[in-house]
């Protein structure tokens, strides 16, 4: 019996990551576009609005702040009724 060849290995390509790529992108851009999106992605989103500031401690009124606490709550304790037994209906 003769014996087996192996198969030729392919090359595989390494591609860059998609976090690479976006990283590569964003040093190439001026502070004030990435300022503007920062301040756009914060506008849109509570959740990056809060990373945001604390990332860089953003001192707030105190009324504010009773404000962005009750906020903060209602946000982690929002759920959408319609799935609330959603997750016991997938386990039966």
């Amino acid at each position: 019996m003769p014996k087996r060849i192996p198969k030729r290995s392919l090359k595989v390509l390494k591609r860059a990551s998609p976090v690479d790529r976006l990283a590569k992108t964003l040093g190439k851009q001026k502070k004030a576009d990435l300022v503007a999106l920062i301040l756009e992605l914060a506008s849109n989103d509570r959740s990056v609005m809060r990373m945001v500031e604390s990332r860089f401690v953003v001192n707030a009124p105190s009324d504010q702040l009773v404000d962005s606490t009750r906020q903060a709550i209602a946000d982690a304790t929002d759920f959408d009724e319609r799935q609330i037994n959603f997750a016991d209906s997938k386990s039966k």
